[in-house]
């Protein structure tokens, strides 16, 4: 039974472990090691990492953890390219860092994965396919305008960012809460709640058993109104992504 364990998720940091019996895996650095530890997963049990793209939410603490663990960070060519430009990830720590590419298929000990597009203000951002040992299947998507990508069926847990509602948004930035500037970035680069609710409705849902939205924004969401009008539109049980303490 795959169990999601959620460390981070909003623009404080991002990071998750998914564990599949004996095997794990990790997505996304943007928290520090000690904090990943708290969860109590197991690192041995860890086949790699995967990151998304470079911002510094999701991989700013990338060497933190790779200092302290025996598996490897993996990522786009673009995305790894980017973040040793920012200053995230270090040249000399280069052979930590495994290049994949978007649509071909890799192994990491018993899992399988594959990087697919999608559409944020980076160089080269991924969402990810997934296949656990138990053969759960898992589509991993965070940071992106919409997803390009409708799914075949069998798909079991879907982690999915629903950043926003532009109602909530255009309210922030009348009350002088948000700025018109910040506003325009939002929308250009996350999912909002109805853009996530179309992408619901077009996949099929038959073998879910997990639904669970990621990346919330602190100001511009409503974790109980998504909760529940994602509810009615997928006839699933929904969780938000919240930092299990």
């Amino acid at each position: 039974m795959l169990e999601v364990i959620v460390n981070g998720s909003s623009s404080k940091g991002n990071n998750y472990i998914l564990v599949d019996g004996e095997s794990s895996l990790m997505l996304e650095a943007g928290i520090k090691f000690k904090e990943v530890l708290k969860s109590g997963a197991s690192m041995k049990n860890v086949v790699g990492l995967l990151v998304t793209h470079e911002h510094g939410d999701h991989i700013k603490h990338a060497n933190d953890i790779l200092a302290s663990v025996n598996f490897d960070m993996y990522a786009t060519q673009g995305t790894i390219e980017a973040g040793i430009e920012k200053g995230f990830l270090s040249d000399r720590a280069k052979y930590r860092y495994k290049a994949i590419e978007v649509g071909k298929q890799f192994l990491l000990g018993e899992w399988k994965i594959i990087a697919f597009d999608v559409n944020h203000d980076v160089a080269e951002p991924v969402g990810y396919l997934i296949e656990s040992p138990s053969k759960e299947r898992i589509v991993f998507i965070t940071d992106t305008i919409y997803c390009p990508v409708k799914f075949p069926s069998g798909i079991t847990h879907w982690l999915v960012e629903c950043n926003h509602s532009v109602d909530i948004l255009d309210e922030n930035v009348e009350q002088g809460v948000i700025l018109p500037f910040l506003r325009d970035r939002i929308i250009k680069s996350h999912m909002n709640l109805e853009t996530c609710k179309d992408f619901f409705r077009n996949n099929d849902l038959t073998s879910t058993k997990q639904i669970l939205l990621l990346h919330l924004s602190g100001e511009n969401s409503e974790p109980q109104r998504f909760k529940q009008e994602l509810e009615e539109v997928t006839g699933k049980t929904v969780e938000i992504a919240r930092r299990k303490e």
